[in-house]
């Protein structure tokens, strides 16, 4: 005989990780709110709870384990559901977690939603719904029809990874690189237009290889040229590309057109060749140098971002001082600084030539203050501009000013602007940095 529990009606969604996970996790909340869930803030109170998780770093694996233990704890009796990428690589690991009622793979958020709404999972089920996420050659499109509240909207439009480089876990969460099909990307764009978004987000683990899969074969710049024939009511921001994948072909594109925002977010990790090799990257520390040229060239005022990874088996002085060297020769916007840590099943797991952990913690440190500087310097150069703001919908927590970003992700806080501006583009003029925030006022 099988077991059916009431539906609970309050619902509350955490969200790890990237900007991917953040995609489908709006997803999973509008199917909630679909099927009568009323939505509240994490951590309740309410009567589920989904934590979609993440896998990228042992630290980010340890928060996902730490956030259902605290939801668990804070919501007796609920039902506490587990999915993302850490529980895709690890779900006996999190299913073992007392009050944990459901763990779905990747490939299963669309069907959460109804599997609580079913009845058919009930407080510490314990149930576990994880495919084989490498099997999957389909791409699982979610579409997102209601985005309340924001003035930009992510569109997923790539999935999985077939890099394998020797620290990362995520190919084994994503599976292998799938590709939305650009006639669906291309509506997609329609109907958040017609929505009246300012600003599309085009997100993918792997997005610069976007539609190699596809038959017949496409790429990124060749979806991105499609888009700005439409001649778009929004501007469209890229998510994280792969060095590699910056190609003069794309710069041009960028340069030459007014809807793709000049900002780039590139993963470094090493500024020496032999970290590099290690850890599988497909260049060496010269072609990045190249590169960044290449988009300073052609996008002087660009906002660039970097990650960057300390710590990683065999990095020694010598190596992390060739990374700091090269990061200091750029004027990059920000850094995003991880320290290493193994991954099981990841080819790094076993390397040796650990860095002790104060080691990798003052690495990360010096780098962190190089990142401050580096932002703030990004910030200084725009004294005297004027840049296109994107206004938000909810004022700066700190000022009570509306904020917005420009076009390269510059953040401007607004004076004087009247609340009628949100989800406006308009025209500042940056004034001054006050507490490491650009000021902006408003012209014409």
């Amino acid at each position: 005989m099988t077991t059916h529990f009431d539906p609970p009606k309050r619902a509350a969604v955490y969200t790890l990780g990237c900007k991917v996970n953040q995609y489908e996790s709006a997803y999973i909340t509008q199917a909630l709110v679909g099927r009568g869930y009323e939505l509240v803030p994490y951590p309740g109170p309410a009567e589920v709870v989904v934590v979609n998780t993440c896998t990228v770093t042992a630290k980010a694996g340890a928060q996902s384990r730490q956030t259902l233990r605290r939801a668990a704890s804070l919501n007796p009796g609920a039902v506490i559901v587990a999915t993302g990428c850490h529980a895709q690589t690890n779900p006996e690991e999190l299913a073992a977690i007392s009050g944990v009622a459901l763990v779905a793979g990747n490939a299963e958020k669309p069907a959460i939603a109804d599997m609580i709404a079913s009845g058919r999972v009930g407080p510490g089920s314990g149930l576990k719904m994880v495919g084989a996420i490498h099997q999957r050659s389909g791409f699982d499109h979610l579409p997102i029809t209601e985005l309340t509240g924001r003035t930009r909207a992510y569109l997923k439009v790539q999935d999985g990874c077939n890099s394998f480089c020797t620290f990362c876990a995520v190919p084994y969460a994503r599976g292998r690189s799938r590709s939305l099909d650009q006639s669906v990307v291309l509506e997609e764009f329609r109907r958040l237009g017609a929505a009246g978004f300012r600003e599309v987000v085009l997100t993918g683990i792997h997005l610069g290889v976007y539609g190699h899969d596809l038959t017949p074969q496409t790429d990124l710049v060749t979806l991105l040229q499609a888009a700005v024939a439409m001649e778009p009511t929004f501007r469209l921001r890229l998510s994280s590309l792969e060095p590699t994948e910056v190609t003069l072909e794309l710069l041009q594109l960028m340069a030459e057109s007014d809807y793709i925002c000049p900002n780039l977010h590139i993963p470094l990790q090493s500024g020496h060749d032999d970290i590099l090799a290690r850890m599988g990257r497909p260049y060496g520390a010269a072609a990045f140098a190249r590169m960044l040229e290449e988009v300073f060239r052609y996008l002087p005022r660009a906002g660039v971002g970097l990650d960057v990874m300390v710590g990683f088996p065999g990095e020694d002085d010598r190596a992390f001082e060739a990374t700091h060297a090269l990061i200091s020769s750029f004027p990059i916007a920000y850094l995003h600084v991880f320290p290493f840590s193994p991954r099981p099943g990841t080819a790094a797991a076993k390397f040796g030539g650990r860095v002790t952990g104060q080691v990798a913690a003052d690495r990360a440190e010096r780098l962190r203050q190089l990142g401050l500087a580096k932002r703030l310097e990004f910030y200084t150069r725009h004294i005297g501009q004027v840049v296109a703001v994107l206004v938000e919908s909810k004022p700066d927590p700190e000022t009570g000013l509306l904020h917005g970003f420009a076009s390269n992700y510059l953040p401007v806080l607004l004076q004087h602007l009247p609340p009628d501006r949100i989800n406006h583009i308009v025209s500042a003029r940056i004034t001054g940095v006050v507490n490491n925030q650009p000021m902006g006022a408003v012209v014409g």
